[in-house]
């Protein structure tokens, strides 16, 4: 049954801990998505539409909306744990927020609406749709010439449109495509500077790669995370006997996110804490994708590409940092600027990837194996 029923039930009988924990949130055919920007903003709004009068502070409302951003950033690989997650959610702020969460669970728990997380999205595709509004300009000057048209008219107008710019040509401007300095400058120093690359746990696991299709088996690689590496050096150390001795259980702690029990993870503080400390590179990524792993770190989930996955295949020999991207040509410090205008046009391109991998060159010492093959 609906695992909210045995949520009620519990609640009634007042117990501490949550119910079982529901299926694995499995494969889809198809998903009807939902912005999770705008789930987060309407907890500001007021009026019928809006959340804000129904929560009892402004210190709970804002507690409440960060939480929705944490499990919007779930990720793909996660997906199995979205319905446990959601279960979670729903015990824990239901005793805090009942009014909020008697509705909001009707809306985006349950129901059609559901789908507003990473979870839900395949690496470098969207959870929301700020890049399709972005787009806006671009068809109305391209399509519509800005006028309103009716029905016919419009439809006729746009497969016109869509017959100049066929799907297949169309690309998502990720970083994935547009490597930017800041982030071979970063590549560079946490390689240099850190032994996150270093300390790690290699793995052969069976995980979620895609909302449509079953899971398959892959290389997984696990390691800290930079907000982890950075607490242990600071409070304990920089040496690697140091890193090693405190990695062991965030690393552990990670891996049984997907081949342990899901009713050992009873709070939502307990599942950040395992989901954050650590990332996971893995081995299956897109035909073109910029890096031969992918990672389940935020920045690649969204952008198809992240410091991980970037500084793995550069330390692998996989990658060669550019000449002119060399941190000693670029410096050490990010350069800051005047805020530049907003391109014109969206979140779509039509042209062709500006960054390619080169071929790999003969190095002088050859690099360490790559797990990936």
């Amino acid at each position: 049954g609906n695992w909210s029923e045995g949520l009620e039930i519990g609640m009634a009988r007042g117990k501490k801990k949550p119910p079982t924990a529901p299926e694995p949130t499995g494969t889809v055919e198809w998903l009807l998505g939902t912005c999770s920007v705008h789930v987060q903003h309407l907890m500001d709004k007021g009026g019928k539409r809006g959340y804000r009068s129904l929560f009892t502070s402004d210190e709970s409302r804002k507690e409440f909306k960060k939480e929705l951003y944490d499990i919007s950033k779930l990720g793909i690989t996660l997906r199995p744990w979205k319905a446990r997650v959601f279960q979670l959610f729903e015990f824990e702020w239901t005793r805090r927020e009942p009014k909020v969460m008697k509705r909001f669970s009707q809306e985006y728990l349950h129901g059609r609406a559901v789908n507003w997380t990473t979870a839900d999205q395949e690496p470098g595709l969207p959870d929301q749709n700020n890049g399709d509004e972005r787009g806006n300009r671009t068809y109305k000057d391209e399509a519509t010439d800005w006028n309103r048209l009716s029905l016919r008219a419009w439809y006729r107008e746009h497969m016109e449109w869509m017959r100049k710019h066929p799907f297949t040509n169309q690309l998502f401007l990720t970083k994935a495509e547009h490597i930017k300095e800041d982030q071979w400058r970063s590549v560079q120093q946490l390689l240099r500077d850190t032994f996150i690359f270093d300390v790690t746990a290699t793995r052969e696991l069976e995980i979620t790669y895609s909302p449509f299709h079953p899971p398959e088996k892959a290389t997984c690689v696990f390691l800290l995370s930079k907000e982890s590496y950075k607490a242990i050096a600071s409070k304990h150390g920089g040496e690697r006997s140091t890193i090693e001795e405190h990695a062991k259980p965030i690393l552990q702690n990670k891996e049984l996110l997907y081949t342990g029990d899901m009713d050992r993870i009873t709070s939502l503080d307990d599942f950040h804490k395992s989901s954050k400390g650590a990332c996971m590179l893995y081995s299956i990524v897109r035909t073109g994708a910029a890096t031969s792993c992918a990672c389940t770190c935020i920045d690649y989930q969204m952008k198809e590409t992240c410091d991980c996955s970037l500084a793995w295949d550069v330390k692998h020999g996989r990658i060669q940092i550019p000449e002119e991207k060399d941190i000693k040509v670029i410096g050490e410090e990010t350069k800051r600027g005047g805020r530049r205008k907003a391109r014109k046009g969206g979140a779509l391109t039509f042209d062709q990837p500006r960054f390619s991998i080169p071929p790999k060159a003969p190095a002088a010492t050859a690099p360490p194996p790559h797990p990936f093959g």
